[in-house]
């Protein structure tokens, strides 16, 4: 139970950008976890990839690790959630590469599982397609705003139906 606490105590810390707290309760679980944790692997390149807007040289480095480390997860929400990431981060300087990422994730399987986080990776796979092609924008955008609000996620459903009414 603490430890799910600190897990979301952590995604607010890099939500509200203060990679100080993020990185303290990183390290924080990583006294009580193994290195090896897929957890705590994921958890720590989701902290670099949200810290590259603030160290730019580093970003080719921090996301080729990323995509390293995504390929050696196993637990697939993690992997989904981390090239979500990824493609989140180069969508805007490189286009194919981000495609070609996404392209990667199996959505399906995802689709598959049956809990509420399952569901958030796939509005954020919706929310990450409406990003790469004029054409499908409105009705990728329409589908996470959807899968959003069916999971209980209002305020970014609310984010995204603003961001479709200005498209």
């Amino acid at each position: 139970m603490l430890t799910t606490l600190v897990i979301m105590r952590h995604s607010l810390a890099l939500e509200r950008k203060d990679l100080d707290g993020a990185n303290f309760l990183l390290d924080q679980l990583r006294g009580v976890g193994s290195s090896t944790d897929p957890l705590l692997q994921y958890l720590g390149m989701k902290t670099e990839l949200k810290a590259v807007d603030s160290n730019p040289m580093d970003a080719a480095l921090t996301l080729r690790n990323a995509e390293l480390t995504a390929t050696q997860l196993e637990q697939p929400l993690y992997k989904a959630s981390l090239l979500l990431l990824i493609c989140e981060q180069l969508a805007e300087t490189q286009l194919p590469r981000a495609k070609t990422i996404h392209a990667q994730i199996d959505i399906h399987s995802i689709e598959a599982i049956e809990a509420p986080s399952a569901r958030r990776v796939v509005a954020k796979w919706w929310e990450v397609k409406s990003m790469f092609d004029d054409r499908e924008r409105v009705m990728s955008l329409r589908e996470a705003i959807l899968r959003y609000r069916s999971v209980g996620c209002p305020n970014r459903a609310r984010l995204l139906s603003r961001r479709l009414h200005s498209v």
